[in-house]
């Protein structure tokens, strides 16, 4: 073995050693867990770190992709029921809609009293402080119907 064969070698051995003590000291670590049945959906996967649990869809594929919009909504507005615009609360508005505080859920409220029942969903862009965006966002969980 020649000067420069051993000396590319120990190059080799000390950047692969460099590497696993940066992975072995300084990267956090995460664990592995299975799902239980009933909490997580179907192909996902538990990672456990510094106490938090955080589930992730196990599959790649482009139907799983889809998927990724309802990461937007926290899980407690991705798991809730439409509300209707007609009936609710301002207090039920704020709690059911992700983007809607209750400032903009009072503004829904006054704006029904003033001109009666919403006819379509998009009539409530014209109360102040919903936008496309905001709409965009809650418009899948709003429903007219007399509850």
């Amino acid at each position: 073995m020649n000067r420069q064969t051993r000396i590319l070698l120990g190059v080799g051995v000390l950047l692969f050693a460099g590497i696993l003590f940066y992975n072995l000291f300084f990267t956090p670590s995460v664990t592995f867990v299975r799902a239980q049945p009933s909490s997580e959906p179907a192909g996902s996967v538990c990672a456990e770190k510094s106490g938090f649990t955080e589930s992730y869809p196990a599959s790649t594929d482009a139907a799983a992709s889809d998927s990724v919009a309802s990461d937007v909504l926290s899980a407690d507005h991705a798991a809730a029921a439409t509300v209707s615009i007609n009936t609710a609360s301002a207090e039920e508005l704020s709690d059911a809609l992700k983007g809607v505080g209750p400032v903009i859920a009072e503004r829904i409220v006054a704006y029904r009293e003033e001109h009666g029942p919403f006819q379509t969903k998009e009539e409530l862009k014209n109360v102040k402080g919903i936008g496309e965006k905001i709409y965009a966002q809650i418009e899948p969980f709003l429903t007219l119907d007399e509850e």
